[in-house]
């Protein structure tokens, strides 16, 4: 693995673990109120979107860390709907 690839597997990782603590603040305080629906939104689109060029590229790390975004985004919208 060269060293492009291991930096790529690093933000992803980054990126996509980004959005557990929100998820955690969420579920504890059972409000989301300070993040805006447009935010989760947009994020939503955009990483089903890049979901969707992985998929055309056949990147698995692009792919990957897109599956986990959306549904780590499609959780946080949940708990917004659910609670707000």
């Amino acid at each position: 693995m060269d060293t492009w690839a291991i930096i790529g597997i690093l933000g992803a990782i980054c990126i996509t673990i980004g959005w557990i603590p929100e998820i955690l603040v969420g579920l504890k305080k059972k409000s989301l109120r300070g993040v805006a629906w447009w935010l989760l939104l947009i994020e939503l689109a955009g990483s089903l979107l890049f979901l969707a060029y992985g998929w055309h590229l056949g990147d698995s790390v692009i792919i990957g860390t897109n599956i986990a975004a959306s549904f780590f985004l499609l959780l946080l919208v949940g708990i917004k709907a659910h609670y707000n």
